[in-house]
């Protein structure tokens, strides 16, 4: 037999309520199982404990006085959310995400505003900008290409 079936035989077997060969199966293991012994020391030290006391006498409505106690006793009804500690790590990481994806887009549309802003600065107040610039819209080029700009202007116009 295993330790939890020999653990479960010993009350009954300090009660001497089992069988033969249980009882023979069970000292054979108590010989060699410390943990076992710890426990069958226990139960039985708790017995001789309990025989000491001896035994106690109640009234006759001792049943319907625990009954009626225990109806009196609130006990505070606690919800449990399966996965809440889960639930709780995905939202911090979806949270943060989004802080980030945000974050990203934001500056993205933040730089080129100012990058817009200062082309157009840029190109009111110096003409040799305004004439890269004009070159590069009427040809296609990208706002954000003035070196292929200034590269094709200086090699006579062509793209």
């Amino acid at each position: 037999m295993k330790c939890f079936q020999i653990q479960r035989l010993l009350s009954n077997y300090l009660d001497k309520s089992v069988s033969e060969q249980e009882r023979i199966t069970i000292e054979e293991h108590l010989k060699t199982c410390a943990d076992c012994q710890r426990e069958f020391e226990m139960l039985h030290r708790l017995g001789e404990t309990l025989d000491l006391v001896g035994d106690i006498q109640v009234s006759s409505d001792f049943g319907s006085q625990v009954l009626n106690e225990i109806g009196k006793t609130k006990v505070p009804v606690k919800l449990s959310v399966p996965f809440y500690p889960q639930l709780q790590r995905w939202a911090f990481t979806g949270a943060a995400i989004a802080i980030v994806l945000l974050t990203v887009l934001f500056g993205n549309y933040v730089g080129r505003t100012i990058y817009k802003e200062f082309t157009e600065r840029t190109v009111a107040q110096e003409p040799i900008h305004t004439s890269i610039y004009k070159y590069g819209l009427c040809f296609g080029i990208p706002d954000s290409s003035f070196s292929v700009m200034y590269l094709h202007l200086r090699n006579g116009g062509a793209p």
